[in-house]
Order: C-alpha cells, then structure tokens, then sequence
C-alpha cells in the first residue's frame, strides 16, 4: 500500500468540520479535565469558554483588564456575580474575580487577589477556573509557579484549569502537556505557526496545516481547530450565536 504524503491529504480529512453541538459531545469534557485556548483578540475565545463553562456547577473566572466591557456583559448572561476577590460568605456559583489595576505599571490588588483566588481554588478543589490572558498573570503578576502546580496537580483534586492565550509563542509546555482539550485559532504569524508543535504528541506538520487554513477575517475568523491530547483527534468547528 502506497503511503500518502501529508501534504497531498486535504485537510478536511485531517480535521473535519462538525457542528459545536456535535463537537460538545465528542469532547465529554470531565470536572478533571483542563483546556488550553489559543487564539487572537476578537476571534470568540471568551465567548466560546463561556459556552463551555456552562456545563460545569462551581466556576471562578478570573479577569484582569481594566475594561472589557464585552466580557462583563458575557458574564452578566451567563450568572456570574462579580467580586473583587475570592468571597468566603457566598453560596455563589458562579463567580466573577475582577480587581481592577492601579495604573499602567502598578497591577496593586490584582498583585494580591488573583494569587489568593488562585490558592482557594486549589485548597478547596472540585471547581474550574477560567483565567484569561494567562500570559499577563504569569509575566506581570508572576503567577507561573502557581499555574504550574494547577496543570500538573490542579486534576487530582478536581480542579480543572481553562487558560486562554492571545499567541503560540506564549504557551507554556505544561498548557499543552496537561490539557486534555486545546482549541487554536486561525493566525497570520509565521513565529506562531512554527510554535504550533509537540500539542499532546499529535503530528506538528498536521495541526499547523490545519490552523493555517483556517480563516483570519470575514465571518470564518471564528472557525477554529479542536484537538483532544489523548486521543489524538482533530476536528474543526465553529461557535454560531
């Protein structure tokens, strides 16, 4: 049997297409599980964890903007109650952790709160946590360590991280290493397309020829690829609100 070069199999067969119901089901995403989002600003990452996220019961979702109104409003439709850190008193669910920065140079709280978020989290187990912007909690706010300790042990306690990241080159291996779910979204970056690799063991050449097919304008922009680092499958999808 002749072998096929990768180059000459098309991409839908690499990684079909399927609707996000479908999608959904094929995941069966367990409490202990964690998930990797890779994508550029504006592409429906926050919208597409949200979308997820609602599958889970106790949800700390971490912000760390000064502004961002469409996040807020995402949150609001989803039942989350904002505070500006961790309560201790509340029966809440869902809850939004927001600490707004000092200035420019100075996070101030975020210094404080997120790292405390962060230790209740772990501490009490059987929660997910949403961080977005990861590469701003690691760099600025000197958060790696933390992190680390949840991708490599955050699952034994039932602590399910889901990260988001605005470009490849920023990923930690231990986003790709630990997560069971990644979804990467289309970029125009050659440096990010050539740090697409060692994604679970899966095939470097193949997800990069997957991402670099999906759109970066136009309506399509919000395809992304999904890919499961355990079993090694890999589907395209795209949320439709």
């Amino acid at each position: 049997m002749v072998r096929r070069r990768l180059d000459d199999v098309p991409v839908d067969e690499l990684a079909p297409f399927v609707p996000f119901d479908e999608l959904v089901r094929i995941m069966a995403w367990r409490p202990d599980e964690h998930v990797t989002f890779i994508g550029p600003t504006r592409r429906g990452k926050t919208t597409l964890a949200m979308e997820l996220l609602d599958q889970r019961r106790n949800v700390v979702v971490l912000a760390t903007k000064p502004r961002d109104e469409p996040f807020r409003k995402l949150a609001v439709e989803h039942g989350y109650r904002q505070f500006d850190e961790i309560p201790h008193h509340t029966v809440a669910r869902r809850v939004l952790i927001w600490p707004k920065p000092a200035s420019l140079s100075d996070p101030g709280p975020q210094r404080v709160l997120i790292p405390r978020a962060l230790d209740v989290v772990y501490r009490h187990g059987n929660r997910t946590v949403y961080a977005d912007e990861v590469h701003y909690l690691s760099e600025q706010l000197h958060l790696g360590p933390r992190l680390k300790t949840m991708w490599t042990q955050g699952a034994s306690s039932g602590v399910a991280l889901v990260a988001s990241f605005q470009r490849p080159a920023w990923v930690p291996r231990d986003a790709y290493s630990s997560a069971t779910h990644v979804f990467v979204f289309g970029t125009n970056d050659e440096e990010d397309i050539k740090r697409l690799g060692g994604i679970g063991g899966m095939s470097t050449m193949a997800v990069r020829r997957c991402v670099e097919h999906l759109a970066t304008s136009g309506a399509n922009k919000y395809e992304f690829v999904y890919l499961n680092t355990r079993t090694g499958r890999m589907v395209r999808s795209r949320l439709v609100k």
